[in-house]
């Protein structure tokens, strides 16, 4: 048992080391391409850099979430972690997780984290104007989960529910589909523990 500690251990460690090197790597490149002038090679350079950044924060976000939830169940192999792409365009990047429940798979909650998300200004804007989400009976509702302030769209008769976190640069959002009520969904919502989501974006 020690022995496959150690062995699984010591892939992790050359999987995050090899991963920091290739950052430098880049880092580098872009300092000799800013030397000679060469600012389009320079640029290109960075956003690899960060593309390589962002897919290791993406594998921390991905490990910090649960793999059982009550009595759901995360299906790993639908996880998504979109961070080379956007990265490359020097965007942000989107993680996702979905779980389902053990006897019934149309129970389903998503979990969706976009970084440096453009709707973030416009979210916190909703959820802070209780005028602006009356004037819209379809917007939702300003809740708090924990000390955040979040924007909630429950339709307890279709048994679904949205839940929007808007931390500082970032949005996670909670889709459920088939949950029993709002105050379970809720609960898992709580289980999965924004805070901690939020710790391992710096925010």
């Amino acid at each position: 048992m020690k022995k496959v500690v150690l062995f699984t251990l010591s892939i992790f460690l050359f999987g995050t080391i090899t991963a920091q090197t290739e950052i430098e790597k880049s880092i580098t490149e872009a300092q000799g391409y800013l030397k000679t002038k060469n600012y389009k090679d320079a640029q290109i350079a960075l956003q690899q850099a960060i593309s390589q950044i962002y897919e290791m924060l993406g594998k921390d976000l991905l490990t910090s979430l649960p793999v059982d939830l009550n009595d759901m169940k995360a299906k790993v192999e639908e996880d998504v972690n979109n961070t080379a792409g956007m990265g490359m365009m020097g965007g942000g990047f989107t993680i996702s997780r979905n779980y389902y429940q053990t006897t019934n798979s149309e129970t389903e909650l998503r979990v969706n984290i976009v970084a440096n998300s453009p709707m973030i200004s416009s979210i916190s804007m909703m959820i802070n104007n209780p005028m602006l989400l009356g004037s819209n009976p379809d917007a939702g509702k300003s809740i708090k989960i924990g000390t955040r302030r979040s924007l909630f769209k429950p339709n307890a008769k279709e048994k679904s529910y949205e839940l929007t976190v808007p931390l500082i640069n970032s949005l996670v959002t909670f889709n459920g589909s088939n949950i029993k009520d709002e105050a379970t969904f809720l609960a898992l919502v709580n289980k999965l523990d924004v805070e901690k989501i939020a710790k391992v974006l710096s925010e």
